[in-house]
C-alpha cells in the first residue's frame, strides 16, 4: 500500500471513528475505512490494527501510556516514540519520491 493511500486510510479511518456515533449511516467507503482501521492483518506480521497504537477513545493516539514509547506488534519491541494521533495525517505532506535525488518524502512513515 503506497504512503498516500495509507494517509487516506487514516484520514477515512479517523472520519469514521468521529461520525460512528452520531446516529448517521456510514457511507460504503466509511464501512470499508472502519475496516481497515481495526483489521489486525494488515500489519506484518499479523496482529496489530491502525487502531491498536491509534486508538479513537485515546484521541487517537497510544491508550497505553505506561510506557513513553509505543510497543509494536511483536511483543516487548517498542518504537523510538509514542505513536502521534492518526489526526495529524491530514496535514502531511503527499508521499512522493523526488525523481532528482531518488529519496522519498512526505508522508508520516
Amino acid at each position: 500500500m503506497s504512503g498516500m493511500r495509507i494517509v487516506f486510510v487514516l484520514f477515512v479511518a479517523a472520519f469514521v471513528m468521529a461520525h460512528a456515533g452520531n446516529g448517521m449511516a456510514m457511507t460504503p467507503e466509511e464501512q470499508l475505512g472502519k475496516l481497515i482501521y481495526f483489521d489486525a492483518n494488515l500489519s506484518n506480521p499479523p496482529g496489530q490494527a491502525c487502531a491498536d497504537c491509534h486508538h479513537p477513545t485515546a484521541g487517537f493516539t497510544d491508550p497505553d501510556h505506561a510506557f513513553p514509547v509505543s510497543e509494536g506488534v511483536i511483543p516487548g519491541k517498542f518504537g523510538g516514540r509514542s505513536a502521534p494521533t492518526s489526526a495529524y495525517a491530514v496535514y502531511s505532506p503527499y508521499f512522493s519520491r523526488n525523481e532528482a535525488t531518488g529519496e522519498y518524502v512526505g508522508g508520516q512513515f
